[in-house]
């Protein structure tokens, strides 16, 4: 038998090391395949090996690979390191406007909207109250990537904070895609 994997952060040697010598423990790691999660979405979503793959969720990224193989790579550095348009960016980027502009709580409905939304996606009571609700790392990164999907739904509505946030995230991904495009030569 043989076991595969696809796994955000595998790509760090570390982590790598650290699950392979997790499989050596039960003899495992020789009959394993361990991808990056955008290596096997690649893999299965681009099976001739050429292509080019946008995958956003808590981080974001763009890969494509030419007609020899090489690859080409925009974005993908970590969610604490840019990767504007994704899920932890947009959740980030919504609080921090939020604890910015806190004075307009009463008098825009927009900000209102979304300081509840943020208060129901975190459990607390208060905007002020948010680095109770990250209590350690993992936490902070899940829980601010979370709010995005709840930001999406409310730039449908109509916010339009929420949508200039969506926006400008879109930009950069329509940026991520031409650089790339350019980056491979693209002449159709």
């Amino acid at each position: 038998f043989a076991l595969g994997f696809g796994l955000s952060g595998i790509s760090d040697i570390h982590n790598r090391e650290f699950l392979l010598k997790e499989l050596d423990k039960d003899n495992l790691s020789k009959n394993s395949l361990v991808l990056s999660d955008t290596e096997a979405a690649y893999q299965l979503l681009c099976p001739t090996g050429q292509g080019l793959l946008l995958s956003i969720g808590t981080g974001i990224v763009c890969l494509a690979k030419d007609k020899s193989g090489k690859i080409f790579k925009v974005a993908g550095n970590g969610f604490d390191k840019g990767d504007i348009g994704s899920g932890y960016w947009i959740g980030k980027k919504i609080i921090n406007k939020i604890l910015f502009n806190q004075e307009l709580l009463t008098v825009n409905d927009d900000i209102i909207e979304i300081h509840d939304c943020i208060k129901d996606k975190l459990n607390i009571t208060n905007i002020n109250l948010i680095e109770e609700a990250f209590s350690n790392q993992a936490e902070l990164v899940y829980k601010t990537a979370c709010i995005s999907k709840d930001i999406i739904e409310l730039a449908k509505n109509g916010n339009d904070i929420a949508l200039s946030v969506l926006q400008e995230g879109t930009r950069h991904i329509g940026d991520y895609i031409v650089h790339l495009v350019n980056e491979m030569s693209f002449n159709k």
